[in-house]
C-alpha cells in the first residue's frame, strides 16, 4: 500500500472521529443486558451538499438494514433488558431531549426536553439514566422511571457524565471529570478530555465508590452481560489528524491489566451473550470475538468519503437482548 493511501485512510478516520465526538458531545455509554443476540441498532450519518442526512437503522447479521428514524442527530441508543424499546438522545434544535421508541410499534415519545440531557442508558423497570448540565458548569446524574418521575443521583462541582447501569440493575457506572468535556478539532489544536475518575453509584443515589484505574482514558463504556468487565475505546495520538488512532480495550470491572481488542475500533458494545463485541470505524460496522481471537467480520460497509465528495460514517452501534427461547 502507499504511503498516499495510508494517508487518506488515515486522515479518514481522523475526520469520523471528530464529528463522531462533536455530533455527540460526550461519547455514548451503555450496559449489555443478558439474552440472545438480536439485532444491532446503529447512528449512519451521510454527507452531501445541504448537510448531514440519515438517523438511527437496525441491522440483523446477515440481513439488511432498515431505518428506525429519519432524524440525522438521533444518537446515543440503549436498549431495555427486554429488547422492546430503544432510548437515543436527540440533538435537533426543533425537538431536542431524550426520547424512546417501541420497537415493535415504531412509535417514539419524547421523555425530556432539554439539549444538554447525554447519554441516555435504560435500566431495568423501564428507568433511564442520564447526565444533565446544571447550575451552569457542570453534569449531574439523574433517574427517570416509568412513569416520568425525576430523581438527582448526584450533585457536585464536577461534571458526572457517561451513565451505564450494570446488568443486574442494581448499580450505575458513570464517569466524573472536573468539568465538561468537549472537542474542539483533532490533531494540531486537539483538546484531550480532562483526567477524570470512573464511579460508581447505588441506584438510590447511595454509596458512591471510585473504581480506580478501570478504564483510564477510556470512552464509551459498556459493561459485558455478565457484569465482570468493562468495555471502552481510546483516542491516540496527536499533532496531526493522520497520526490519531482509536484502540478498543477490556479490563476487569473492579480492577485488573487491560487488553487490547483492536486497534482501529470506536463505541464497542458486547453481544447479549457476551461472546462477540461489535464496533465501528471509517469502514463501517464490525464484529469480533470478544476474547480478540480470529479475524473481525465486516457486518455493514460506509464506504467513507471526505465531506467534500459525499459519504458516510456509522457510530454507537447498541446490540439488542432478546429473551431466551
Amino acid at each position: 500500500m502507499s504511503t498516499g493511501v495510508r494517508k487518506a485512510g488515515r486522515a479518514a478516520l481522523a475526520a469520523v472521529i471528530f464529528f463522531c465526538l462533536l455530533a455527540a458531545s460526550s461519547p455514548h455509554a451503555e450496559a449489555t443486558f443478558p439474552g440472545r443476540p438480536g439485532s444491532i441498532v446503529f447512528n449512519l450519518k451521510k454527507f452531501h451538499t445541504g448537510g448531514f442526512s440519515g438517523g438511527l437503522f437496525m441491522l440483523r447479521p446477515g440481513k439488511e438494514p432498515r431505518q428506525l428514524t429519519n432524524n440525522p442527530t438521533d444518537h446515543d441508543p440503549s436498549f431495555s433488558p427486554d429488547g422492546d424499546r430503544l432510548v437515543f438522545r436527540r440533538t435537533d434544535t426543533a425537538k431536542p431531549g431524550i426520547y424512546i421508541l417501541n420497537i415493535r410499534t415504531g412509535a417514539a415519545a419524547r421523555v425530556t426536553s432539554r439539549e444538554s440531557d447525554l447519554t441516555p442508558a435504560f435500566g431495568p423497570d423501564r428507568t433511564v439514566v442520564f447526565s444533565r448540565f446544571v447550575d451552569g458548569h457542570s453534569y449531574d446524574l439523574f433517574l427517570r422511571s416509568s412513569n416520568g418521575g425525576l430523581r438527582r443521583l448526584t450533585s457536585s462541582q464536577e461534571s458526572d457524565q457517561e451513565p451505564v447501569f450494570t446488568p443486574d440493575g442494581k448499580r450505575i457506572i458513570f464517569s466524573r471529570s472536573p468539568g465538561r468535556i468537549t472537542f474542539s478539532a483533532l490533531g494540531r489544536g486537539r483538546k484531550q478530555p480532562q483526567a477524570y475518575g470512573l464511579y460508581s453509584i447505588g441506584i438510590d443515589g447511595s454509596k458512591l465508590k471510585a473504581l480506580g484505574n478501570v478504564g483510564k482514558g477510556g470512552l464509551g463504556f459498556d459493561i459485558s452481560p455478565d457484569g465482570h468487565r468493562l468495555l471502552f475505546f481510546q483516542v491516540k495520538g496527536g499533532g496531526t489528524p493522520e497520526e490519531v488512532r482509536v484502540e478498543a480495550w477490556s479490563q476487569a470491572l473492579y480492577g485488573g491489566k487491560p487488553q487490547l481488542l483492536s486497534s482501529n475500533a470506536m463505541y464497542p458494545t458486547y453481544s447479549p451473550n457476551g461472546n462477540k463485541i461489535a464496533y465501528s470505524n471509517q469502514e463501517g460496522l464490525w464484529i469480533r470475538d470478544a476474547s480478540a481471537g480470529g479475524s473481525p467480520t465486516l457486518l455493514f460497509g460506509t464506504n467513507y468519503l471526505p465531506y467534500q465528495e459525499g459519504g458516510s460514517f456509522l457510530v454507537e452501534p447498541a446490540w439488542q437482548p432478546l429473551p431466551p427461547r
